[in-house]
């Protein structure tokens, strides 16, 4: 209180000793009341503020475990099994008040089934680059480049006599692109496109796709967002082979699939500082082949998350259901009326997290 007092008459004395000598003052717009004030007692500036880092590193570790129907998506041999998981998330971006906004994005999971053999742990990698330029308050867009890699064990058997589990290696090299506007105050739209190429280690099933979408989503500050979203997908095969349980290989004529999905997510924030969440997906997917009908299946997906602190870290509930129903899946024996058709799992998790980063 009594240095406030000291500013002001400062600043008061400043005032009159112009106008006395008739001299301009040049202190400067910059310069304030307490930085004349140390410099009439003769006191040192205080030292400046730290400079805020240009970019920012967020580290996540993971842990959880869960049970999981169907491990293998097998549509003969179904095995159930208990998991584990470890997840491994970097986020670096930076924080810069201009329009165009610049992060990197790195995750990593590591899963083990207690019912297959201790080497056989799945695993998958995703990094991401990505670049968003911000045109007004309304209108933005985006461009990112993509790599992932998948480990995950199947089984391709068509047939009770043998069982056909292989292990897939792929790496997924894309891009992706969308301009997002707000058409009415708590309406956004976005368009996109996006590519990709995919390389399987045998080399048989490696193809190229093209993608395009549209979304419209309901955001309600803070509490609401719900939105829909259309894809189409376009996936053009170099080449592709059928797959007996006897492992007999034989070419399969179809070089092209196309893949239609519409998406459906709510999501729920209980509080404003959005530390405990209710998150709902429901996706449906029809897919078509340019040859036999082999590939062509009826796809639903739903998704239930609970989220929420505890302890200095965060937890997560989550519910998972799929189902697949294929329109033909002939064999080697020319059996195209397998009542495998349908492929059902559920899949539930717990996990919890913790930040390292400077953020935590």
């Amino acid at each position: 209180m009594i240095k406030s007092a000291l500013c002001a008459v400062s600043w008061a004395l400043l005032g009159l000793s112009a106008a006395c000598s008739g001299e301009a003052l040049d202190y400067g717009a910059e310069l304030t009341a307490e930085e004349v004030l140390n410099h009439w007692l003769a006191l040192p500036d205080p030292p400046p503020l730290p400079a805020r880092p240009s970019w920012v590193l967020d580290l996540a570790l993971r842990g959880g475990a869960g049970y999981k129907e169907n491990v293998l998506y097998s549509a003969l041999n179904q095995l159930d099994s208990a998991f584990s998981v470890i997840e491994l998330d970097a986020f670096l971006y930076r924080e810069s008040a201009s329009p165009n906004q610049v992060h990197l994005y790195a995750f990593a999971d590591q899963r083990h089934y207690v019912e297959l053999d201790r080497g056989d742990n799945e695993q998958m990698v995703l990094a991401e680059a990505s670049w968003t330029h911000r045109f007004d308050d309304s209108t933005s867009a985006n461009l990112r480049g993509t790599y992932t890699f998948f480990d995950q064990f199947f089984d391709a058997s068509i047939s009770e006599s043998e069982s056909e589990a292989y292990r897939l290696f792929q790496h997924e090299f894309g891009f992706r692109t969308h301009v997002e506007r707000k058409l009415l105050p708590r309406i956004h739209g976005r368009l996109g496109v996006a590519g990709k190429n995919v390389d399987v280690r045998d080399g048989d099933d490696d193809y190229t796709q093209v993608s395009a979408w549209a979304a419209l989503e309901y955001r309600d500050a803070p509490h609401w967002r719900a939105g829909i979203r259309f894809r189409h997908d376009y996936d053009a095969y170099d080449e592709r082979l059928k797959r007996a349980a006897t492992g007999e290989r034989w070419e399969d004529e179809t070089v092209a699939v196309t893949t239609d999905e519409l998406t459906l997510h709510v999501r729920r924030d209980w509080d404003p500082a959005r530390r405990w969440q209710t998150h709902l997906r429901l996706t449906g997917r029809l897919r078509k082949d340019d040859g036999g009908g082999y590939y062509d299946y009826e796809n639903w997906r739903g998704r239930l998350l609970l989220r929420g602190p505890l302890v200095g870290c965060r937890w997560e509930a989550g519910l998972y259901y799929g189902n697949t129903d294929y329109d033909v899946r002939p064999s080697s024996f020319g059996d195209v009326t397998s009542p495998h058709l349908s492929r059902t799992h559920w899949r539930a998790r717990f996990r919890l997290e913790r930040d390292l980063g400077p953020h935590a």
